[in-house]
């Protein structure tokens, strides 16, 4: 089992009871060139949520699934980051922070 949550109750959540995922502006997350920075709110846990860094075509995430490898894809993809891989292959306008 990759996670608990899937990306289809991820999507479903945030377009039916809270938009869950946001996208800094370049100036508030000091970002260079080539460089989105999004925040993702937990849909389990009120006060958690995860920082998703796109730089120049690689994707990182600070949440552990990320960081330990565990519940990744072979691209080594957490839930976040296949959340807004299909956002944005999809062409979901995403709000700022």
């Amino acid at each position: 089992m990759l996670n608990v949550i899937s990306i289809t109750s991820m999507v479903e959540y945030h377009f039916k009871v809270s938009p869950i995922v946001y996208e800094y502006a370049a100036e508030q997350a000091n970002l260079t060139e080539g460089q989105r920075m999004f925040i993702i709110k937990s849909i389990k846990r009120d006060n958690e949520s995860y920082n998703v860094l796109y730089d120049n075509s690689k994707w990182s995430c600070d949440c552990k699934s990320y960081k330990y490898k565990s519940g990744v894809t072979e691209e080594g993809y957490c839930k976040h980051i296949r959340l807004l891989v299909f956002f944005l292959k999809e062409g979901v306008v995403i709000p700022f922070v």
